[in-house]
C-alpha cells in the first residue's frame, strides 16, 4: 500500500468539548499509533492556531500542523507557509467590534490577543474551548502584529448576522454551529490550499490524501483530498461532499473509518 498523508481536524473530530469529549479516546489513539507505525504521515488541519490546539494535541507526535483554516503551515520544526491579516483588516474590525460591544482574539502561532481580557465572558470562552490562558494577552499595539486568523464573540444573534455580513468580503465568516461566535479566516487560505502546498513540499500526490472533518470549515478540505471522510456527527453539507461518512466521534469514528478503509488493524 502507498504511504498516504492523513489529515485530521481536532474539534468535532478527535475530541469535542461540546459533550465533554476533551480527551481522545483509547480508540482514536490506536489508530493514530497504527497509522505511524505503518509509515503514514499524519497531520492536524484545524481553524485552532497552535498554541489554541489542547494540550494533549501539541503533544502528541504529528508529522505537522496546518493551523488557523490553513494560513499557517508547519512540517516537523520547518515553518514552510505563513498568511498574515492586514493591518487595514485588523483597524476594520477593531472599529467594528468596539461599535457593537463584540469581543475579538487575533491568534498566531504562540500567542493569542484580546481587546477584552478581563471579560468573564471572555475567560468562560477560553476556558470551555481549552484556551491556554497563560498565552493570552492584551491587545495594544496592532501595528506589531503578525497574526493570521481571528474570531468574534458577539453579543446577540443580530450583531452575529451583521457582521457575517459586514465581514463576508474580506474573510471567510464561519460561525461555530450553535454559537455566537465566528472564526475570520484569510480568503487568501483554506484548508485545502494548505494540503496541496504540503503535499507539493514532500512531493507526494495529492491521490494519496485522506482527510476526517465534521464542520463547515473542512470544505476546502473535503474537496482537496482524494478521501474524505465525514464524522457520523458532522455537519449536513460536508457529509453531502464526503466520499465515506463514518461512525460519530463517541463511537470512535477515526478508528472505524480507517478500519473500513484497511489502513490499520483491528485492537
Amino acid at each position: 500500500m502507498e504511504k498516504k498523508l492523513i489529515f485530521f481536524d481536532i474539534d468535532g473530530t478527535l475530541i469535542d468539548c461540546h459533550t465533554n469529549l476533551v480527551k481522545m479516546s483509547e480508540k482514536t489513539r490506536y489508530s493514530l499509533e497504527a497509522l505511524k507505525k505503518a509509515g503514514h504521515q499524519i497531520f492536524i488541519a484545524s481553524g485552532r492556531c497552535l498554541c489554541f490546539m489542547p494540550q494533549e494535541i501539541q503533544d502528541y507526535p504529528f508529522d505537522g500542523y496546518i493551523s488557523c483554516n490553513g494560513a499557517s503551515i508547519h512540517y516537523h520544526d520547518q515553518v514552510i507557509y505563513k498568511d498574515m491579516i492586514s493591518l487595514a483588516l485588523i483597524k476594520k474590525l477593531e472599529t467594528f467590534a468596539k461599535d457593537n460591544g463584540i469581543i475579538y482574539f487575533l491568534e498566531e502561532d504562540q500567542k493569542i490577543y484580546t481587546n477584552r481580557i478581563d471579560d468573564p465572558i471572555c475567560i468562560r470562552f477560553a476556558k470551555k474551548w481549552q484556551m491556554p490562558l497563560a498565552r493570552l494577552y492584551p491587545l495594544s499595539n496592532a501595528e506589531t502584529l503578525k497574526v493570521q486568523m481571528a474570531m468574534m464573540i458577539c453579543p446577540t444573534e443580530q450583531i452575529l448576522e451583521a457582521a457575517r455580513v459586514y465581514f463576508q468580503d474580506d474573510f471567510d465568516v464561519q460561525v461555530h454551529p450553535g454559537q455566537l461566535s465566528t472564526d475570520l479566516s484569510l480568503k487568501t487560505s483554506s484548508k485545502g490550499k494548505a494540503i496541496r502546498i504540503l503535499a507539493d513540499y514532500l512531493d507526494q500526490n495529492i491521490t494519496n490524501t485522506i482527510a476526517f472533518g465534521d464542520g463547515p470549515n473542512d470544505t476546502e478540505m473535503f474537496n482537496t483530498v482524494d478521501l474524505p471522510i465525514a464524522m457520523g456527527n458532522a455537519v449536513d453539507e460536508l457529509k453531502a461532499i464526503a466520499k465515506d461518512i463514518t461512525k460519530p466521534i463517541e463511537e470512535d469514528g477515526i478508528y472505524h473509518g480507517l478500519r473500513k478503509h484497511h489502513l490499520i488493524k483491528e485492537i
